[in-house]
């Protein structure tokens, strides 16, 4: 198994991995930066239903 860094000779397939892996970094941290906005306004949705019925 490769460590972090570490490239195979003669495999052009490396290039593809690092920009896949990129992208995954990237897809992460703007997952993490919206999850709690996501979070957020489900809390206010579930909020306003319970003052809405509980009147």
């Amino acid at each position: 198994m490769r460590t972090s860094g570490q490239r195979r000779p003669g495999n052009d397939n490396d290039d593809d991995d690092d920009l896949f892996r990129a992208h995954l970094r990237e897809l992460q941290a703007n997952l993490r930066n919206h999850l709690g906005l996501i979070l957020a306004g489900g809390l206010k949705f579930i909020m306003d239903a319970m003052i809405e019925f509980s009147n």
